[in-house]
């Protein structure tokens, strides 16, 4: 109540921008869980996977969440499978998960650009330090941290200190 009007618009906005980059996010791994599960469904559908729609959801919540996966599960699955002399589930096992994998490192950065209204080239490059800084809560934040200092250029914040280097 006793912050200058200008001074609470620019909070007001901050926080409209962090919520939407991290609400973007949270929507993109959504779709990202999507079509994981549409693949897992499709695998184990060709594969006659014994309770596959139940595995399909299954795998796919887990897939949501950043550091577990759908690997966390079916790697050692294929482990055991190829342990146990079952070459061909274990195969089967092993391409589905390829195809996750690659489907989510090509989409991802394309999900999570169009949600938080990065590039696709700005949002995986903010992943990928955001990972490295960080572990996942910097994969989770590098993307909104990114979005909120480019909106705080946009509205001019950093033009003083752009003008100082000019002139230095």
């Amino acid at each position: 109540q006793h912050l200058d009007e200008g001074l609470l618009g620019f909070l007001s906005q901050l926080r409209a921008t962090a919520l939407g980059a991290f609400g973007g996010y949270l929507k993109a791994e959504f779709l990202l869980s999507v079509g994981v599960f549409l693949i897992l469904l499709g695998g184990f559908f060709l594969t006659r996977q014994p309770y596959g729609l139940l595995l399909a959801l299954g795998l796919a919540v887990l897939d949501f969440i950043p550091v577990i996966g759908a690997g966390t599960v079916m790697v050692p699955w294929a482990f055991v499978a190829l342990f146990t002399g079952d070459l061909p589930h274990a195969a089967g096992l092993m391409a589905i998960w390829g195809v996750i994998a690659l489907f989510r490192r090509v989409m991802e950065p394309k999900f999570v650009g169009d949600q938080t209204g990065l590039s696709p080239i700005l949002s995986l490059v903010s992943i990928y330090v955001g990972m490295k800084l960080a572990g996942v809560l910097g994969m989770v934040l590098g993307p909104v941290v990114l979005l909120i200092f480019l909106n705080l250029a946009g509205m001019g914040m950093f033009r003083g200190l752009a003008l100082d280097l000019e002139a230095a």
